[in-house]
């Protein structure tokens, strides 16, 4: 695997966050911090358009007091961005008891031209029985001048000893063409310190708002009539894709 000099960046600007990370967990009182977990792993994403995502993951955060803070690393090979390294960093803030305003910001950095970042911001609130459900807002835009804004719900909530469940639900907007997508996905871990994940869904008319690497171009949506005759409308093909995303992780401690 080669990394040029924007991948090499990249991946020093996450080597930084991480130690920076782990500083700040020496710094703050012990009565204070939590230990800093990190984990690393595979993530392999097939969407809309055939769109095929994979590469390596690293993940380190840490809790400092009532905050939380993660970095997330990943070297992607994608078919129709392709390969590049994408950042991206998390906070959550305490608001209200229970409720946590969570914040992500992700830059993308590809081999080639390509150049993204996306904000994903909004609450997450802990109910009781141990379920959590977050509402985000997400906001896209690339070197291609394409601008993309959504919104994601997400309910996660646990099954049994190790083994979790989530259902997303998104909506995105991008050149006035409109996205909806939802999924359900499992979390499991089977043995010791190794989780393994998977999640299926269906995507109408694209899914730009919950992939890993939105493609550049935003939305491919064919539309029926592109030169209609007159007194005809142009309308939208409504199209029904599969969603595949599975993972493998490693978490320390």
């Amino acid at each position: 695997m080669r990394l040029d000099r924007n991948g090499g960046r990249m991946w020093s600007v996450g080597l930084v966050a991480v130690v920076s990370l782990y500083l700040l967990v020496l710094l703050t009182p012990p009565s204070a911090a939590g230990p800093l977990t990190v984990g690393g792993g595979y993530d392999y994403y097939r969407g809309p358009v055939d769109q095929i995502t994979h590469g390596p993951v690293g993940v380190a955060g840490v809790s400092l007091g009532l905050a939380s803070f993660s970095v997330t690393g990943m070297r992607y090979d994608d078919n129709h961005a392709g390969n590049g390294t994408s950042v991206t960093g998390g906070i959550g803030i305490p608001v209200f008891p229970a409720v946590q305003m969570r914040t992500f910001v992700s830059r993308y950095v590809g081999d080639e031209a390509y150049r993204a970042w996306r904000v994903k911001v909004g609450p997450q609130v802990g109910i009781p029985t141990g379920q959590s459900v977050g509402v985000f807002y997400s906001h896209y835009r690339d070197n291609g001048d394409v601008v993309s804004d959504g919104a994601t719900a997400e309910l996660a909530t646990p099954l049994i000893a190790g083994l979790s469940g989530k259902v997303t639900a998104a909506y995105a907007k991008a050149e006035g063409l409109k996205s909806g997508q939802g999924s359900v996905g499992l979390s499991w871990t089977p043995v010791g310190h190794l989780e393994l994940s998977g999640e299926v869904g269906l995507a109408r008319n694209g899914a730009v708002a919950t992939q890993p690497i939105p493609p550049p171009g935003g939305l491919h949506l064919p539309l029926i009539g592109a030169n209609p005759p007159p007194g005809s409308t142009t309308t939208e093909e409504v199209r029904l894709e599969k969603t595949v995303l599975v993972g493998m992780r490693v978490w320390f401690p």
